[in-house]
């Protein structure tokens, strides 16, 4: 019978429901022994409740009374739980010993008629809140109703949910997950940023932050967050500075951690509250509906863009507040494919904005400005605009920018 010590934080949790599983049936003379006995255990807590497990039973991938009894019978020690402390302290870092803690233990001994040892004992928690009243505290890790986001707004009340969680007790937590994470989802109200793991941000069903200790598919999320957001996640040196300051780190080196990469939202206050009442619907939208989704899709191509660009596409303006998407192709004669292609856009300071979209200024196939000839010098100066400009146009932006010169620009 193979035995492989636990690797990921998951695995914990499910040998501690096992265990927990076992207080009442016929196992329950194996689980009150180990529970006695044990001297570290590895604590569970689902807001007041608390669930407690031993390092040599939960330390072992998919542990069972089963596997556990042939080992002992094979091996003259059983389990070792020096061994399973070391590994498991690399996931949830050093055990301790917690006066809190214990006086839980031995209450929860005493809650389940256990007569423990008299030992000194130490810990390691894993803290979970959850918003709901539920019978088995350990239901709370049931993965079924785990189910990938299909609503640009279920992603923005993850990300703000892991920002209240900064705010909260389990700020040490969330701090830890946004650390450690690689494929990160940006959000920008006005001038304020917040920041959540592609992971946590691309399902919908968990409770509290038990996703944390889940089996989610990493590459799933990413597809996931990257469909809804029409854009791949990409390195931005921007956001890197954003987040280490967004996290408040005192770390030298947090910056350079990982290369992290990101998709980014940008939205402003307005928009951001009405995600709190608005409905993503696609089947027979009402009028009112059919307005929200168009300022969603509006959303998801000016969020691309920035994404894209990182910049006004002319003048390098970084200001991304004051930038604005500005279509190739206008919204009202594309298609639903062409109203969010990030290549059907460009993004502009407000006055190129405002020449370009009434095609006083267009770009040739080389990325050069033409300036309309109804264009008089004098206004020419006041919009600061001039001959020397320049686009990057790539192959996929030609036939939209083609389009703007044979429909829009007024040669």
């Amino acid at each position: 019978m193979e035995i492989e010590l636990v690797s990921k934080e998951s695995q914990l949790i499910e040998n501690a429901k096992r265990l927990y599983s076992y207080r009442n049936g016929i196992h329950r003379e194996f689980y009150v022994n180990l529970i006695a006995r044990g001297a570290t255990f590895v604590v569970v807590q689902v807001n007041d409740e608390f669930i407690f497990a031993p390092s040599r039973f939960v330390g072992y991938i998919d542990n069972s009374f089963e596997k556990y009894e042939y080992v002992s019978q094979k091996t003259d020690s059983g389990f070792d739980g020096r061994t399973t402390n070391q590994k498991i302290s690399k996931l949830l870092g050093k055990d301790r010993e917690d006066a809190l803690l214990d006086e839980e233990y031995l209450r929860y001994c005493e809650k389940n008629e256990i007569a423990p040892n008299n030992k000194k004992r130490k810990y390691w928690p894993m803290i979970v809140e959850n918003n709901r009243s539920i019978g088995d505290p350990l239901d709370l890790f049931d993965s079924s109703n785990i189910k990938p986001i299909t609503k640009l707004s279920d992603i923005i009340k993850n990300i703000t949910r892991v920002h209240n969680g900064l705010d909260s007790k389990m700020t040490d937590y969330y701090r830890n997950i946004i650390y450690k994470a690689e494929k990160i989802v940006a959000l920008s109200v006005n001038d304020s940023y917040f920041f959540a793991p592609a992971l946590y941000a691309a399902f919908t069903g968990y409770q509290g932050n038990n996703f944390m200790y889940l089996e989610l598919d990493q590459d799933e999320s990413e597809k996931i967050i990257s469909g809804l957001l029409n854009q791949k996640f990409k390195k931005n040196h921007r956001l890197d500075e954003r987040i280490f300051m967004y996290l408040k780190n005192t770390e030298k080196n947090f910056k350079y951690a990982m290369q992290r990469e990101y998709c980014y939202i940008d939205l402003d206050e307005s928009d951001y509250k009405s995600f709190e009442q608005s409905s993503e619907t696609e089947e027979n939208p009402t009028e009112k509906e059919r307005n929200v989704n168009t300022r969603i899709g509006q959303i998801k191509f000016r969020s691309a863009l920035i994404s894209k660009w990182g910049e006004c596409s002319v003048t390098g303006c970084k200001t991304i507040g004051l930038l604005r998407a500005s279509h190739i192709k206008p919204w009202i004669d594309s298609n639903d494919y062409e109203r969010l292609d990030v290549y059907n856009g460009l993004l502009l300071i407000p006055n190129l904005d405002l020449l370009f979209d009434k095609g006083y200024i267009s770009f040739d196939t080389e990325g050069r400005i033409l300036i309309s000839k109804k264009l008089d010098e004098k206004t020419m100066k006041i919009m600061n605009v001039h001959d020397g400009m320049y686009v990057s146009l790539s192959y996929d932006h030609q036939r939209y920018m083609e389009y703007h010169r044979e429909f829009i620009f007024k040669s």
